[in-house]
């Protein structure tokens, strides 16, 4: 059977259209088999490769970062069409719309029999398939700049910012209920800021002064670890937005959490037709580079 190198070797530095999987097996299937996997599970480890190279932390302290993920992104781009001219070329391909229904079946396949053939011709189609499909992710990875901390589940955890809303509800007045909390609405795994709301409801002699006062007045650098550098307050919207400082001297090795900044958010809410009176808390996280 043919080994490793040299299978890399016939597909991707010599003409693939002479490949002949049936000698390449020792006319085995189940060895035809093993090649087509190895054949099409490698590129999408290799555009992986070039992500998680796009993700190092370092990279993003050099004037040229930008750069850097456009050229990345190009070549994921590049070796992904690579990847599949090779493998229609080398095994063959179905019919599709882009190729008005005509398929290109590899003419070594013909050499075992009827019902292995006819299996392997399956089980290439159904690789091409994941071949693509595990190069798009990585390429669109690459090319928009997504780091490792997005693509894992429960970003906000890493980020500190569950460890931050948690602290919340001690800051409150006693006499607010918690009506709900959850999570705000991001781009998920795109999103470089993540938000978390709490509504309370209020007492009904509730005004949004007392709202502001609250805001304006609370130790806040015990949560967030910064002072507030801005606040602002609208009362005709009864809304204030508390603006905290950045940490300094984060670089792009510094530790995660350091590298998000956060805004607080207050909206009262009250009816004219009923008496029922709210405020809105909202946390939001930045990410630095925004």
């Amino acid at each position: 059977m043919i080994t490793h190198k040299e299978l890399f070797k016939q597909l991707y530095t010599k003409p693939t259209k002479n490949f002949n999987i049936y000698e390449a097996s020792g006319h085995s299937a189940s060895k035809a088999a093993y090649i087509l996997i190895i054949a099409h599970i490698l590129p999408p480890i290799i555009l992986t490769g070039i992500w998680l190279i796009s993700t190092i932390p370092y990279l993003e302290s050099l004037s040229f970062f930008g750069l850097i993920i456009k050229a990345l992104g190009l070549l994921s781009l590049l070796l992904g069409i690579l990847f599949v001219t090779m493998s229609f070329a080398a095994f063959g391909f179905w019919g599709t719309v882009i190729t008005s229904g005509r398929g290109s079946d590899n003419d070594s396949l013909e050499y075992f029999s009827p019902g292995k053939g006819y299996m392997l011709g399956w089980l290439r189609w159904l690789l091409q398939l994941v071949m693509i499909g595990g190069m798009l992710f990585p390429i669109l990875l690459t090319a928009n700049n997504i780091r490792m901390w997005q693509v894992l589940p429960n970003p906000e955890n890493r980020i500190g910012l569950t460890a931050k809303t948690v602290q919340l509800p001690a800051k409150v007045p006693a006499e607010w209920k918690l009506k709900y909390a959850k999570n705000g609405p991001s781009d998920w795994p795109a999103s470089d800021s993540f938000s978390y709301s709490m509504t309370y409801t209020l007492p009904e002699d509730s005004e949004f002064t007392q709202v502001k006062d609250w805001v304006t007045t609370a130790n806040w650098q015990e949560v967030f670890g910064s002072p507030v550098r801005k606040t602002v307050c609208d009362v005709d919207i009864e809304d204030c937005t508390l603006y905290f400082a950045k940490k300094p001297n984060v670089s792009a090795t510094s530790d995660l959490q350091d590298k998000f900044w956060y805004k607080l958010e207050t909206h009262f809410s009250s009816s004219k037709i009923r008496p029922d009176k709210s405020v809105r808390i909202v946390v939001r996280a930045i990410y630095l580079n925004e």
